[in-house]
């Protein structure tokens, strides 16, 4: 029989290194078909596992529950030799205390030693012979315990949490993209975390970027919504069927009475629409209220809309408001980059588009139309399609500040050359103030 899983590559990413030299016994006595000797060492190797990790905790992290178990632990060393209680009892206090075993792993690991205690202690019923462990058994096992706690770091406590926000916070100036946030994430944190923990880590965030206003988390709302976005990206089905159950924890844990606190909330949404629904009614009627507030509202409300033609009539109305439309020059330009990237995976980004030609339409200068086409215009000009361009040229033409400043000519060219290209046989004859910059 073949196998999909490998162990001889996942015995390779056990975290401890003497769990590692350890469980290469478990591994040959599994190759070589002693499977009753193989369930016997992987108990044992468990056990020296939890310990092992429990040191790490104490002495790297200053962990309390850990210091608190080993204290235990040492204070029944002289009754060791005598019982192998003191065994579950180890297992069962990291259990209940720490992160390092979940409610799966737990149920794994009684097996496991009550499957070494058959396959080294004679049984009565079976006229006092050992328990002979099949392949397929063992091998399964071996599978379990590898994944439910021996390839997972020491650090899974109930102080994890405040660990994995410190290290975020720390490197935030490093983790720039949001693919590298993912890629680090992936690596350090999200393949050792069950379900269970994941969603404590989801509510904590969700309070942390949408409710709390101090100064730490002010200082790191960013980045802590752009991990919870991909946190939730990855679990989109869990997260939905936990905020029904926990929907007063969620419609409760909102605050609109910020700036950053609600355009987080917006941007977020405006990437999960579902979850808006979810929530009660009255943190959906606080929510909705702020939909011309700020930046962000403006241009992500689209989750309040039953469809993109709806937001877009409502926004275009909006930002017909100069001091509305304005609003935009707030948004980061990471921000209005996962923005744009939601319109375009949407397949509508003509409508953000509409909303950049205005803006550069009603520059009240040469320099704030220079800065606006760079911002605005220049970077998206090869995916501007020939309706947007000529709405665009119609745009520069209703402002001289657009259409008579010095880089105008340099600008309008590169629009001359993509319509150009589009439409080889396009007449502008028509937009006079347009071509003032090639006369």
């Amino acid at each position: 029989m073949e196998y999909d899983y490998s162990l001889e590559e996942q015995k390779e990413k056990i975290a401890i290194s003497k769990t590692k030299d350890y469980f290469e016994e478990v591994y040959l006595s599994y190759q070589h078909k002693n499977y009753r000797s193989c369930i016997v060492m992987l108990w044992s190797v468990i056990v020296c596992d939890i310990i092992y990790k429990l040191q790490e905790l104490e002495s790297l992290y200053n962990d309390l529950n850990a210091k608190e178990i080993l204290i235990e632990y040492n204070k029944q060393y002289s009754d060791k030799s005598k019982s192998s209680e003191w065994e579950k009892k180890l297992v069962e206090n990291v259990f209940n205390k720490t992160l390092l075993i979940d409610f799966g792993t737990m149920e794994t690991i009684k097996h496991i030693q009550q499957y070494r205690h058959i396959s080294a202690h004679p049984v009565l019923e079976t006229n006092y012979e050992l328990y002979v462990p099949n392949k397929d058994l063992c091998r399964g096992l071996i599978i379990s315990a590898l994944n439910g706690i021996l390839i997972k770091p020491a650090f899974f406590t109930k102080k994890i949490f405040d660990d994995f926000l410190a290290d975020i916070s720390i490197n935030k100036q490093v983790l720039i993209s949001q693919e590298q946030i993912s890629k680090y994430l992936e690596a350090k944190y999200l393949k050792y975390l069950d379900k269970t923990v994941l969603l404590s880590f989801v509510k904590s965030l969700w309070k942390l970027v949408f409710k709390v206003d101090n100064d730490e988390c002010n200082e790191n709302r960013s980045i802590n919504r752009r991990v919870l976005d991909i946190l939730v990206a990855k679990n989109i089905n869990e997260i939905e069927f936990d905020i029904k159950k926990e929907q007063k924890y969620y419609s409760e844990n909102i605050s609109v009475n910020n700036a950053k606190i609600t355009s987080s909330l917006y941007l977020f949404l405006f990437q999960f629409p579902s979850l808006y629904k979810l929530l009660r009614e009255d943190a959906q009627v606080l929510i909705k209220g702020k939909r011309e507030a700020y930046a962000h509202t403006l241009l992500t409300a689209r989750f309040l809309y039953d469809s993109w033609d709806d937001f877009e009539k409502e926004l275009m109305q909006s930002i017909s408001d100069i001091k509305t439309l304005t609003k935009i020059d707030d948004v980061l330009d990471f921000d209005m980059e996962k923005i744009r990237e939601i319109y375009c995976r949407n397949k509508v980004e003509n409508i953000l588009y509409k909303v950049f030609i205005e803006r550069l339409s009603i520059s009240s200068n040469f320099n704030s139309a220079d800065s606006n086409f760079t911002k605005y215009i220049e970077p998206y000009i090869a995916e501007m399609n020939l309706d947007i361009l000529l709405l665009l040229i119609e745009g520069i033409e209703k402002n001289n500040q657009v259409y008579s400043r010095g880089r105008a000519k340099h600008d309008h060219k590169q629009i001359k050359d993509r319509i150009i290209e589009l439409k080889p046989d396009q007449n502008f004859d028509n937009y006079e103030c347009f071509n003032i910059a090639f006369s």
